[in-house]
């Protein structure tokens, strides 16, 4: 071995030679002396060798030792050696080390289970069937509060840590937890895409919960696989999956997009337009499944589905112009692109060949109106034309009376009816008796949530409506009946998780 040293500032580089056995004894030297101190009575030359024994980049040889000193009562002590033993274990000691770790809190079982993918990661995991299967076994075994690491050591694992992915999202889906969906990206593309494939299937009958940490890993690809979830029947979940869809774009007007613009539930289909990635999709496809939703007939379906329309005009779509979108967009749908355009003013449309006319709703007034000087002069009114107006007004005067009569014979005939008062008559029954008028749950859901409007904006907290409802005598179970009613005919509905509003009925 050679090695380069310099003398002096200015000195050439000189080559000295160093035998391999003097540096490997020199290196063994160094690891003696670490397994030394960890049995030292003097705490600091311990705790000081526990620092060495951690950063050494090769310790396979202080195993033996790493293992019998993870029974140690000093918690560095311990903490350092399993970490050096869940980085070199091999055969037997995967055993002795799983063992070892439920004996552990944890905290301190999630960092040696982490230092073990770290080392999986940069050398590879272990190539024997024999040798993955012993690591499978001692993993199982751990707790499900490790899944998540445990799926991403899985899948350095070979087939053997596959397979037991495949199990675990196939069969025993209801024991998967949210993090370890994410972790699925650890398997490489075509192993991903399969156990993707598998985990909606079972999710969607079993875990339908699983959909919102699912959507996020597919791709267009793999879109399709998010499919067994349109038929369950919480509108929530359909709608995550047309936010995937949408996130991706339209390729072909196929599939998975077609099942979405054939839901019955527009909160669905509203989901779809909300976020559509123009850019991302294809023109004629995204076109077409335009055309179908611009025509539905609930309001937000086809006034969303307008204003994707209109974006059309300014935003060029997946290896296409915007020139020729414009052209076919405007020779489809103009009636429908001027419709969308004064509604969404933030979009371009001095495309269309129009110009958009703002609307005040406060007239404005001229300067001479407002000085009150009108070039033509006020006319009077005579007695003339007073007293001819007369003959016209008297139909008018006579129904009056005739109504007037009829009411004091209905006062007339009550009064008739009423009983004598006596004097044992007791004073709540001589007071007059008030007929009112019983509001519908409904009623007073509508009433409590435009009061909060008026006063908070558009956008009402659940939590602070469901409050004042409980003050106005609706239990939480006529609130989360009338609340799903009401959404369902589309009169309100949820613009965030712990929000609702009222929807605007207005095309």
């Amino acid at each position: 071995m050679e090695m380069i040293a310099l003398k002096g500032k200015n000195a050439k580089p000189m080559k000295t030679k160093v035998s391999v056995s003097e540096a490997e004894r020199k290196a063994i030297n160094q690891l003696r002396v670490i397994a030394w101190n960890l049995d030292s009575p003097n705490l600091a030359e311990m705790y000081e060798a526990a620092s060495h024994l951690a950063t050494q980049p090769v310790t396979r040889s202080l195993l033996p030792k790493a293992m019998s000193v993870s029974k140690a009562d000093d918690p560095v002590i311990r903490k350092a050696a399993l970490r050096v033993a869940g980085q070199n274990a091999y055969g037997q000691y995967v055993r002795e080390l799983a063992s070892q770790l439920k004996e552990v809190n944890p905290a301190e079982r999630e960092q040696v289970l982490q230092g073990i993918e770290e080392k999986f990661t940069q050398t590879g995991g272990p190539i024997s069937t024999a040798e993955q299967k012993r690591w499978v076994e001692a993993l199982q075994s751990l707790g499900r509060e490790h899944q998540p690491t445990i799926v991403g050591i899985m899948a350095l694992l070979g087939a053997v840590g596959t397979q037991w992915v495949k199990e675990l999202v196939s069969e025993r889906v209801e024991t998967l937890s949210f993090g370890s969906v994410q972790r699925l990206t650890a398997f490489p593309e075509t192993t991903r895409g399969n156990l993707l494939k598998m985990v909606c299937q079972s999710a969607a009958e079993k875990r339908a919960d699983l959909a919102a940490y699912i959507c996020p890993l597919v791709n267009p690809k793999t879109v399709q696989f998010l499919s067994p979830f349109l038929k369950h029947g919480n509108w929530q979940v359909r709608s995550q999956v047309a936010q995937a869809v949408a996130k991706l774009g339209v390729i072909a007007p196929a599939g998975i997009i077609m099942d979405l613009i054939a839901d019955g539930d527009w909160r669905v289909k509203q989901a779809l337009l909300d976020d559509m990635n123009v850019k991302g999709s294809r023109f004629l496809p995204l076109l077409k499944i335009l055309g179908y939703l611009v025509r539905d007939p609930h309001a937000r379906v086809h006034g969303l589905a307008g204003r994707t329309l209109l974006r059309l005009g300014s935003e060029p779509c997946r290896d296409s112009n915007l020139s020729a979108q414009r052209e076919k967009t405007e020779k489809e749908f103009r009636a429908q692109l001027l419709e969308a355009a004064p509604a969404n003013t933030d979009i371009g449309s001095s495309w269309l060949g129009v110009s958009l006319i703002e609307s005040f709703p406060i007239p404005v007034m001229s300067e001479e109106e407002e000085a009150g000087g009108s070039k033509e002069a006020p006319q009077g009114v005579s007695l003339e034309d007073l007293g001819a107006s007369k003959p016209a007004s008297a139909p008018r005067q006579n129904a009056s009376v005739d109504l007037m009569a009829a009411l004091l014979g209905a006062r007339d005939a009550a009064k008739s009816r009423r009983p004598v008062p006596t004097k044992e008559t007791t004073e709540v029954e001589q007071e007059p008796i008030i007929t009112q008028i019983e509001s519908t749950p409904a009623d007073t859901f509508m009433r409590l949530l435009r009061n909060m409007t008026a006063t908070t904006g558009k956008v009402v907290e659940i939590s602070k409506l469901r409050n004042s409802a409980a003050s106005s005598g609706l239990d939480d179970q006529e609130f989360d009946s009338v609340l799903e009613q009401l959404e369902r005919d589309g009169i309100v509905y949820r613009s965030g998780k712990d929000r609702v509003s009222v929807a605007d009925m207005e095309p």
